[in-house]
């Protein structure tokens, strides 16, 4: 399978929080129904993890009650593997150890998805901080010859949070790194959109009916 489908499949193959993307031409890679949880955001939580045969969700976070008796839910601390595919999980010691320097604790866990020598990164929420160690773990990845060859980002729009001093720094930082991406290591972007759609992205995700009902 050529890298940029087997992205596209990664993509496609499992829900990420509360976006699945639709991509019909994407060859799914397991069969089990499988949700990737970045952080507990009621927001972030989709209403439909119930139905999912595997939740993988942080270790160290709090569900809410709804969901904290799922005999789905399959807590990580490092890394799970279904066969080819493997989730690891990347919290703010392993980000530390990766780029050997410490950072602060990012707004949401991170999630590196391999198969077959092709990785994904997920980030499913960002300090306006965050975008810069994102770009650093980036381009360490390349520079330790890891290839990284798609990233999952959100799309804001005006955000008058997350540390981001004008209304539109957030977004616009994540555009830049996301044409960064794209223009520099020809990184296949996919974008979750929180709350709109990206121009910068090659493929937008569907938004999900979360908990926070937005």
């Amino acid at each position: 399978m050529r890298t940029e489908d087997l992205v596209a499949s990664i993509f496609a193959s499992f829900q990420w929080d509360c976006w699945k993307f639709a991509l019909p031409f994407a060859k799914p890679l397991l069969k089990v129904n499988m949700a990737v949880v970045s952080h507990n955001h009621r927001d972030h939580l989709a209403t439909n993890l119930p139905e999912k045969d595997v939740v993988l969700i942080p270790s160290r976070i709090e569900v809410p009650s709804c969901f904290a008796n799922l005999r789905s839910l399959l807590r990580v601390d490092r890394y799970e593997q279904f066969g080819a595919v493997v989730f690891s999980l990347m919290d703010r010691r392993a980000i530390s150890e990766f780029l050997r320097c410490p950072v602060k604790r990012p707004h949401a866990f991170w999630w590196v998805v391999s198969c077959l020598g092709v990785r994904v990164l997920f980030i499913g929420d960002l300090w306006a901080e965050d975008v810069e160690t994102a770009e650093w773990f980036a381009s360490k990845m390349f520079e330790k010859d890891l290839s990284l060859n798609g990233v999952l980002l959100p799309s804001y729009g005006g955000v008058k949070k997350h540390g981001a001093v004008a209304v539109r720094e957030l977004g616009l930082n994540v555009e830049n790194l996301a044409f960064w991406l794209k223009d520099v290591f020809h990184v296949t972007v996919g974008a979750l959109p929180h709350p709109v759609e990206a121009k910068w992205a090659d493929y937008n995700a569907v938004k999900l009916e979360n908990l926070a009902g937005v």
